[in-house]
Order: C-alpha cells, then sequence, then structure tokens
C-alpha cells in the first residue's frame, strides 16, 4: 500500500528523538519519566497560576485576590511560591491556627471524583508504555487512575512523607514517586510554599528526599521529562538538582515551542539551555492543544505503525481483528437485585471504552502464550459496538437486531476497505465516511473527558490495517438464527464474518491464573478460538461462520443443543435450553467444518460429490459406516 507523504511532526526528524528512541528501546532498558502538571493540564486541572487564584478567590477576601493577581502579573522568578505562602498563611488564619481548611480547599480543586477516574487520553497512553520509574512533581491521582484501568499489577506510589518511600530504593516493579506531594495521602504535605519548597530541598530534608531520589534516577538508564516547559526556572531547578544525581548521561526533555514563531531562534535558545543544564531538548509544537504531544506517546509506544503515515511507499499493515460487540451472555455479569441475582448486559456506549481495551489485552496475552508456537504475531484487536439500545440478551432480539448487525457489519466493511478516500492535505472526501468520523468522534469524548478524536489518528487507523475478518459477540439463545441471516444478508465479503458466544459471561477474577478461565467461563476460550482461527487460515475465507465450543461451523442449518445430546436424538429440542450446550450441523454428513484436535484445525468440510451420495452409500455401506464413526469424509 503507498502513502501519501504527510508533514511530520516537528519532534519527528530532531536528531534527540532518533537518539532516544535508541536506548529506549535497547534491550534491558530501564527508562524514568519525570512528569509535570502538563500531562494534569491537558486532563482537566487547573494550571499553576489557576490553582493560585481558585485557592485565592476560595478565601472570599477581595484585598487577598487583589494582592494574588498583581503578584501573579509580575516577572518576579519566585512568585508562585510566594504566591503560596501568601495563601497559606490567610487559611491558616481563617482555620483558627490550622492547616485543615487548607487542606480541604487543596482537596477540592485537585482531587474531584470525576477527575480522580477520567484520566486524560495522554495518561493511558504514558502507562502503557515501557517505564522502569516515574517520578512527579504533580499532586493528583490520574496516573494511579489510568494504571488501575490498564492491565499493570503491583505499582508502589509513595512520596517524601511517606513510609513506603523505603521500600522505593530496593523496589524491582515499577514504582511512582510524587516528589511534592500526594493529595490523597493525608499525611503528605503539599509542595506549594517557600517554606515547603525550602524544607524539601534544603540541606536538611537531603537526608530522605536525596537518597530517594538519588536512587531512583542512578537506576535508569534513561530519564525522559514531559510536562515541563522549556522557560520555567523551577523546572530549571529541578533538572540541575536531577542531573547531579543520574548516572546516564541519556537525558532528555520534549518541550513545547510555546510562543516561537522563529524556529531558528528557538533552536538556539534551546542548545543554549542543552549546554547550561546538560539536558537533550526535544521541541514539539504546541498548537492544536498540544496534539504532538499525544503522537509522541503515540510514537514511543508503537514506532513503526506510527511512522507509516509519514513514509512513502510499500509497507506491511498490522493484522487486526475487528470485534463487535452487540451484548448477550458474553457481554453480561451477575446483577445484584433486591430478590436474587439476574443476568444483566453491560453497556457499553464508545467503542473506545477503556473496559473494552482492557478486555483485549488480557485476550491478546493469553492467545499469544497459547496458541503462537513460533515468532511473535503482532495482532490487534479494534472495537465496534452495536448502539446502547440494541445490546441484549439475545433471548430478546428480533429480526431488527439482525438489521442492526448486519447495517454495523456493512459500515465496518465500507470503513476499512471501501472507504478511505482521502485527499493529500488528509481531508474525508466520502459523505459516508464523514459520518463514521462524526460518530466515532462523539463515542471518543464520552471516554474522554470531552477530548476530540483528531483526523490524523481516524486516518492512520484506516490506512494501516489488514483486516483478518470481523468476531460477531452475540448471545446463544438466537445465535443460531442469526447466522444463517447475517450469512444470507451479507454478499461478496472481503473478509470472513465469526459469531460467538458463551455459555456463561466471562469472569473477571483471580485472571492471574491462566487455566482460570478454562473452568469458570468458556467466553475465553471462544473468543481465543475465534483469533486463532482467523489468524491462521480463516482470514481467507470470505464467509459468515460460527465458532463455538473447540469448534468452527457454516452459519447454515446449526442448532443448539445440550453438550451430551447426540447429533441423532429423535427429540434434539427437548433439552435444547440445558447448560452446558453446544452448536450443530443439522445435516448429518457436515457436523462441522473444523475442529479443533489436539492444537490443529482438523477439516471435515467437503462438497457433495462423488461421496456420502445415495448411490455411494448403497455401494459402500461399511465405508460409509467406518467415516460416519470418525466424523469425517474419505
Amino acid at each position: 500500500m503507498l502513502i501519501d507523504n504527510k508533514i511530520p511532526p516537528l519532534w519527528y526528524n530532531h536528531p534527540h528523538c532518533s537518539t532516544f528512541l535508541n536506548v529506549y528501546k535497547a534491550p534491558r532498558a530501564r527508562p524514568l519519566f519525570f512528569i509535570g502538571s502538563g500531562l494534569s493540564i491537558g486532563a482537566g486541572l487547573p494550571t499553576w497560576r489557576d490553582l493560585l487564584l481558585r485557592l485565592a478567590t476560595a478565601s472570599r477576601d477581595e484585598q487577598l485576590v487583589q494582592r494574588v493577581t498583581a503578584l501573579l502579573d509580575s516577572v518576579e522568578p519566585t512568585r508562585y511560591l510566594r504566591v503560596g505562602t501568601l495563601l497559606h498563611d490567610a487559611f491558616f488564619v481563617l482555620g483558627e491556627g490550622s492547616d485543615n481548611l487548607w487542606r480541604q480547599e487543596l482537596t477540592k480543586l485537585l482531587a474531584p471524583q470525576s477527575l480522580l477516574t477520567r484520566p486524560s487520553l495522554a495518561h493511558d497512553v504514558l502507562v502503557s508504555l515501557n517505564w522502569h520509574r516515574i517520578i512527579t512533581t504533580n499532586y493528583d491521582c490520574l496516573l494511579e487512575a489510568a494504571i488501575r484501568r490498564s492491565d499493570i499489577d503491583d505499582v508502589l506510589v509513595s512520596n517524601p512523607w511517606n513510609s513506603s518511600r523505603f521500600r522505593l530504593e530496593s523496589a524491582r516493579g515499577p514504582c511512582i514517586y510524587k516528589i511534592h506531594g500526594d493529595i490523597a495521602d493525608p499525611n503528605s504535605r503539599i509542595v506549594l510554599t517557600e517554606r515547603d519548597y525550602e524544607d524539601l530541598y534544603s540541606e536538611q530534608g537531603v537526608g530522605i528526599f536525596e537518597r530517594t531520589l538519588g536512587s531512583l534516577l542512578r537506576s535508569a538508564t534513561v530519564v525522559l521529562f514531559l510536562g515541563y516547559g522549556h522557560g520555567d526556572e523551577y523546572v530549571h531547578d529541578i533538572i540541575r538538582r536531577s542531573m547531579e544525581w543520574v548516572s546516564t548521561r541519556n537525558v532528555f526533555a520534549l518541550v513545547p515551542t510555546d510562543d516561537y514563531t522563529d524556529t531558528t531562534a528557538f533552536s538556539n535558545h534551546l542548545d543554549n539551555l542543552s549546554s547550561e543544564l546538560g539536558i537533550n531538548f526535544i521541541p514539539y509544537n504546541s498548537a492544536n492543544n498540544h496534539e504532538e504531544f499525544l503522537g509522541f506517546l503515540e510514537f514511543l509506544r508503537d514506532p513503526d505503525n506510527f511512522s507509516y503515515q509519514y513514509v512513502s511507499g510499500p509497507h506491511t499493515r498490522r493484522p487486526t481483528i475487528i470485534t463487535l460487540y452487540c451484548g448477550g451472555t458474553i457481554g453480561a455479569e451477575l446483577q445484584d437485585t433486591i430478590a436474587t441475582e439476574v443476568l444483566g448486559v453491560t453497556v457499553r456506549e464508545s467503542r473506545f471504552d477503556p473496559e473494552l481495551a482492557r478486555f483485549s489485552r488480557r485476550l491478546l496475552d493469553w492467545h499469544s502464550q497459547l496458541y503462537n508456537a513460533g515468532d511473535e504475531v503482532r495482532l490487534d484487536i479494534e472495537w465496534e459496538i452495536l448502539s446502547p439500545e440494541q445490546q441484549i440478551l439475545s433471548e430478546n432480539a428480533t429480526p431488527g437486531i439482525w438489521n442492526a448487525i448486519v447495517q454495523k457489519v456493512a459500515d465496518i466493511l465500507f470503513k476499512y476497505f471501501y472507504g478511505p478516500d482521502i485527499t493529500a492535505d488528509g481531508q474525508l472526501k466520502d459523505g459516508r465516511l464523514l459520518d463514521i468520523f462524526e460518530e466515532e468522534k462523539r463515542q471518543y469524548a464520552i471516554t474522554h473527558d470531552g477530548e476530540m478524536l483528531n483526523k490524523r489518528r481516524f486516518i492512520s487507523d484506516l490506512n494501516n490495517r489488514y483486516i483478518l475478518g470481523i468476531v460477531v459477540l452475540h448471545g446463544t439463545d438466537t445465535l443460531a438464527y442469526t447466522a444463517p441471516a447475517l450469512a444470507f444478508a451479507l454478499h461478496n465479503l472481503p473478509c470472513p464474518v465469526v459469531l460467538t458466544g458463551a455459555n456463561h459471561p466471562p469472569i473477571d477474577q483471580n485472571l492471574s491464573d491462566l487455566s482460570f478461565y478454562y473452568v469458570t467461563s468458556d467466553a475465553w476460550r471462544n473468543l481465543m478460538l475465534s483469533l486463532y482461527f482467523l489468524e491462521s487460515f480463516g482470514h481467507r475465507l470470505t464467509e459468515t461462520f460460527v465458532c463455538f465450543g473447540d469448534t468452527v461451523h457454516n452459519a447454515l442449518n446449526l442448532r443448539k443443543v445440550p453438550l451430551d445430546v447426540l447429533p441423532l436424538s429423535k427429540d434434539p429440542g427437548a433439552r435444547q435450553h440445558e447448560e452446558p450446550f453446544v452448536f450443530r450441523n443439522q445435516l448429518l454428513d457436515r457436523q462441522y467444518m473444523f475442529k479443533m484436535i489436539d492444537g490443529l484445525f482438523c477439516n471435515n468440510y467437503y462438497s457433495e460429490g462423488l461421496f456420502f451420495t445415495p448411490a455411494w452409500r448403497a455401494k459402500n455401506p461399511w465405508k460409509h459406516a467406518i467415516f460416519a464413526i470418525l466424523g469425517g469424509s474419505p
């Protein structure tokens, strides 16, 4: 596939960027990220200046507000800490000699519940990167919230006033050190005044602070500063102190251009700072709400995939499976009611739902452990959803749901196979594709606190994927009806469509034990079967299939039966609703297309020709009996 050259980000061709990538991706690398307020501001938290102004307003003292505003508008280098001291003293008086009111107001501004659970996309991408340590001057808990909704386990979080800081020095796993305090820790000070800053960085504070911070910095093979401005004197002070303790010269900082319009002057400015501080600066364009900052993080997560949009020439697209969420038992969980527990569908309002992404990562991890015998296959899962009102248990399905699934599959096929009609300047030409983009922007804003999905990300997603197939997560009660409905409605497919479901909803506990899912729910097993079928050879078969119970069926003539009912049962429907159940084809000659036996797909699908015709059976009754017992064809 050929891609038009697009204008790369400012950082993309910078020499320090390639140098950083080499040491960051080196074997046994131990990257350390130094995180500043720029990351939290992108999630909606106030800037340092705004935080101080809001605190002044909360005091309800007009004279104090005027003094704070005047001091903040001055050019005094230490004005922020001076204002912090002024406000702290005012709240100390208002609190009648106690810091409780000061801490209460800080908590209101820095730890609103909505922000504790809604990190920005930058937070999600950052925690998914390869990192060994994170040191941050931020007080908020957005990094921890992003980690909680990822698959990262056992992250140690501490601050200079927490006893667990001593464990950081010898910690082997990932850890976060919040050097200026933690709003979630009632025993932690919040470094916002001159006294707090001096106490932490003075000679008296070195015993606790330097030993821990120095230990973390010395353990890193590469250090990257993110979320800091290049002109902040406080940042320069932190960098100077940190450079005394790092054991590597591989120290980098991603910094915004801010108001610089002269690129040569800005480059000279960074060169002078580099000489002064001993750090390698990587510039990025701060326009468009710091879009290039997020692009840099996405680049670190997957340099090859991100670079495709800036390289002309042939390249290999990422093998991708599209998973369509429709509800059903496989998308349900037990819900407590007053009377009893009932099964209810977990409604997903956005295809960018972080829980769906978390589900995918776990599925791909297990898939790579169980099915990939050779080199690792870089397989992606991208989610799509039916509209929330159509995500139901399949026993409530109607033909209208079939039409909705058919339409959604058609939209997916148009999006990835027929729709990428894009102008040279990156504009979407087709109206239907533009409608799909607008809907994705709406869904994206739901899960990213109002952030906008940009066209670059949307177009890159279209251009850089090879679609192996579409997996439809469906309920089992009417799966045998939906499957033929899709088979008859979808024509000239460019990729296969696979339906799957589960006897029981996927259990989300004790999942560190890989064998746990086998004995609690077949949801994981059926999903991995679908992935492996499409990855190995199923992507070549442009039909509609059902994957269930280690078996791949043709979508036609299926029936749902209990696991212990034989195909030749005279009353196959008598116990069809008893669990556990499987699906069987009603044609005796073709009970299935492929069955997984000892990790291999065994073929049982042959066209009706010479064999198994009535004439052949009459002439070869003993051969027919043997083949029927073996479950195959000659």
